[in-house]
């Protein structure tokens, strides 16, 4: 029997009962507590306690649309929630305290100013008595009846003690040390898990935080790749493997994981990738543990999934017994973003895998560096791979995480040898390079052509469609609708897998992305660890036939101008290559230390980062907005749809909407908005013009005044 059904936790859609709600959340807190081994009995009065000040009158009325009005005092109903702490035992407080106070808005400098102490600075405490007291006889009754049906008894508290009552809580949290509160994160981990499930809230407890079997890894050995052969086993908790690309290095990483698995990579297409690659070798030996993805358009990758909205909310919740993810989805950690606790309560003591780690750069460079330093001290076991690492990077990470606590391993030297598969050669001019290209061409191969901005590859895509012959062309860049997007990478990976010709023109997107092997590559100049990268989509496939053959990479000297990259970075890249001669695999090492002779040390979050000198720098029960990241990373990125995209997209659920979103940045189609939409993501709207499902996103210069597709605009 549901108490109370007309006091409800949400409005619409879900109209979701308080007592329901509490109920669901019981569920989740206990199961995340008896995980990390806390006390059940006070996770549980948490959990009760939590939401019980959404029976104030206030709240209820603020479900049906009331404002508050410009001079009235905020409620927040986790504060109103603390009145019914006398229910519990003195020494129950703090815990208590911890669990509800903040679980919605950071106690101190919330973006809105709600936070406890924010409201007690700002409003004379007769004030806020007045709105959290209001009616108090009647709703006090209803929270003490909750509390009954859950089986804790309460008595009624007069007004004078519940001032006494908020004055204790207020005194807790000004006297507060730093670090994250282990109660808040059980607590907002649990309310997040019931949030998003719900009534499936239950059955979607059961088989978390189960440890993976990963003999299927330990089963299997091959000489084409000799990590397969190298030993895993080490007492030192953290691992830095460097091989190239085919070596085994992704088993290799996996091999040496112990407990629960977080496996990070830079870019969706290659989560997508490792997903399903996990999905295919530990499912059927592990047919109930929770393998899950976590990126921005990740519930894309889950189109055609049964209870696809269930599945799409457990990707940023609790208990994966194997996650994919970016690290960005972890820089909550490094900044103190709201549910930062509950994060690190699910990481700790778990195997974190940071791949392809040399892929970062700038402020990204030093959020990971950061966050290594964060999962150390929360005991995670981290296993690195690269394929190319300068050795100022190496010893950065070294000296993070202590010389004695990482298992290094590398390729022997004659082994290098056999990963010897590219000739090289520099080209000046473009008339050069289009002229192996016809070549090229001709002889009917798999053909890779990566720009370095969409615009270029655009152009490329052009002449390549009017003058290759090929029947099968594609362009993929990040400017696409997602959905077109994802359609061109499932294409994409079909053609692989296919014999007979194809070109793809493309941009960074295939740097480090899906498992694909072309037969030659022509490419813009670029950073050296891109360019590297991009050689790895050529002559991938290891076979005992193709040890010892080399295929052709191009390089094109760079234009004047070098966007998105540093010049100087650019030309000592072009400059430290061979050329005409095949890339000696061994000597890999020492191109990256002329190119990189420093970190990107001056992109400094010291100012933002609550971790630093082996101790936490943040106030408990404290968390910023995600706009901390965004200027963290410079971030200037918007989503747009055409015109003609948004009445479909504003009918569509959340689920559908991203099909037609296209990410981009907003200073380059900031001339061209016509309008926005209020529903989603809220994306601008461009003209339909401006759109095309062969080109994308097509971008003209801020002077022109108007455009016309047939124009050349590179």
């Amino acid at each position: 029997m549901v108490l109370y059904p007309e006091i409800l936790a949400k409005g619409d859609p879900e109209n979701l009962p308080l007592h329901l709600h509490l109920q669901y959340v019981l569920e989740a807190v206990e199961q995340f507590a008896q995980y990390r081994g806390m006390d059940l009995s006070l996770a549980r009065a948490g959990a009760v306690l939590h939401d019980l000040g959404k029976c104030h009158p206030y709240f209820q009325a603020q479900l049906q649309g009331r404002r508050r009005e410009a001079n009235e005092c905020p409620y927040r109903h986790e504060i109103g929630s603390l009145f019914f702490l006398h229910a519990f035992e003195k020494e129950s407080h703090p815990a208590l305290i911890e669990m509800v106070v903040s679980h919605h808005k950071s106690i101190y400098e919330d973006a809105g100013q709600k936070g406890l102490l924010d409201l007690d600075n700002d409003w004379a405490r007769e004030d806020l008595l007045e709105v959290y007291l209001k009616d108090w006889d009647n709703w006090q009754q209803k929270g003490i009846d909750f509390l009954q049906a859950f089986g804790y008894a309460c008595k009624p508290i007069a007004k004078e003690d519940a001032a006494l009552l908020l004055q204790e809580i207020i005194q807790y949290c000004e006297d507060l040390d730093a670090g994250p509160s282990e109660w808040k994160g059980v607590l907002m981990g649990g309310d997040y898990f019931a949030s998003a499930l719900a009534k499936d809230t239950g059955h979607y407890l059961q088989n978390l935080f189960q440890v993976p079997d990963l003999s299927f890894y330990h089963s299997r050995q091959n000489e084409l790749y000799p990590l397969s052969l190298y030993p895993s086993e080490s007492n030192k908790p953290h691992t830095l493997v460097e091989a190239p690309t085919g070596a085994g290095k992704t088993d290799y990483l996996v091999r040496r994981c112990q407990g629960r698995m977080f496996y990070t990579l830079p870019f969706q297409a290659s989560i997508n990738a490792m997903h399903q690659r996990f999905e295919d070798s530990l499912r059927p030996g592990n047919p109930d543990i929770s393998i899950r993805l976590q990126h921005a358009t990740s519930h894309m990758k889950l189109v055609g999934k049964k209870n696809i909205k269930q599945e799409t909310a457990l990707q940023g919740l609790f208990g994966a017994s194997v996650k994919v993810l970016t690290p960005h989805q972890l820089a909550g950690l490094v900044f103190g973003l709201r549910g930062y606790e509950a994060l690190a309560l699910d990481l700790e003591g778990c195997d974190i895998i940071l791949d392809e780690i040399h892929t970062y750069s700038k402020v990204s460079q030093s959020i990971v560096l950061k966050l290594v330093e964060v999962l150390d001290a929360l005991n995670c076991r981290l296993h690195i791979g690269t394929a190319t690492m300068p050795t100022v990077l190496r010893n950065r990470l070294i000296e993070i995480l202590g010389q004695d606590r990482v298992y290094t391993v590398s390729l022997k030297q004659e082994e290098l040898q056999a990963f010897n598969r590219h000739d090289v050669f520099k080209l000046v001019g473009l008339k050069k390079a289009l002229q192996l290209l016809k070549a090229h061409s001709q002889k009917q191969e798999k053909i890779l052509v990566v720009a370095n901005t969409v615009a270029a590859a655009q152009q490329c895509y052009k002449y390549a469609k009017k003058h290759s012959g090929y029947e099968k062309v594609m362009l993929l860049h990040s400017r696409f609708k997602r959905g077109e997007r994802a359609e061109r990478e499932n294409l994409l990976t079909a053609w692989n897998a296919q014999e007979g010709p194809c070109m793809v023109i493309a941009t960074q997107v295939v740097e480090v992305s899906l498992d694909i092997s072309f037969d030659v590559l022509f490419t813009e100049a670029a950073p050296l660890d891109a360019l590297l990268q991009r050689f790895g989509r050529v002559n991938r496939k290891r076979t005992k036939e193709t040890i010892g053959l080399s295929k052709p990479v191009y390089i094109l000297e760079a234009r004047a101008t070098t966007r998105p990259y540093e010049p100087d970075i650019v030309k000592r890249s072009f400059e430290a290559l061979p050329d005409g001669a095949v890339l000696q695999e061994n000597s890999v090492r020492q191109m990256l230390d002329e190119v990189y002779q420093k970190l990107d040390e001056e992109y400094s979050i010291q100012d933002q980062e609550i971790y630093a000198d082996g101790r936490w720098q943040f106030a408990k029960l404290r968390h910023k907005s995600k706009s901390v990241l965004l200027e963290a990373l410079e971030i200037d990125s918007a989503l747009c749809i055409t015109a003609e995209d948004q009445e479909e997209y504003e009918r569509l659920n959340f689920f559908d909407r991203m099909q037609f979103e296209i990410p981009v940045r907003y200073r380059s189609i900031a001339h061209l908005i016509i309008g926005q939409s209020k529903l989603g993501s809220k994306p601008f709207i461009v003209s339909n013009e401006i759109y095309s499902s062969d080109l994308g996103l097509l971008v003209p210069k801020k002077e022109k005044q108007k455009f016309n597709p047939e124009q050349q605009f590179f």
